[in-house]
């Protein structure tokens, strides 16, 4: 359960920070994973789309990395990532919703859940 909690938390602090950077910035700031969408193996927090993310060397532009966590899934329960939000923190492409699972005990699972005007939260069980 903890390894859950702090694998949620992490999402939830990333998109925090990504929101946060959007409006600072005025510029679109996005939480991409390095390969096929795969939070599972990590993240970044980062500047736009156009580079791509490496949780090993990480791009000028990237604010955050995110390494990933051992025996945990992410499951895109809206439309797949990148999570991009503009420049007044909402997000561009409407609500996410993650839902993460332990691979170890297929019932622990948590929802993280981003709405359209970019507030994340986490909730216990599937979304």
């Amino acid at each position: 359960g903890q390894r859950l909690r702090t694998a949620s938390y992490a999402l939830v602090g990333s998109a925090m920070l990504a929101r946060g950077e959007a409006i600072k910035r005025g510029a679109d700031i996005a939480i991409l994973a390095p390969a096929s969408n795969d939070l599972a193996l990590g993240w970044c927090v980062q500047m736009g789309v156009a580079a791509p993310c490496s949780v090993t060397a990480p791009g000028v532009a990237v604010m955050h990395v995110q390494q990933p966590f051992s025996e945990v899934s992410y499951t895109f329960s809206t439309v797949a990532g990148p999570i991009i939000f503009n420049r007044s923190g909402r997000l561009s492409g409407g609500v996410v919703q993650v839902e993460i699972a332990d691979t170890a005990v297929a019932s622990l699972k948590r929802c993280v859940t981003i709405d359209a005007g970019g507030n994340a939260r986490t909730d216990v069980g599937g979304c």
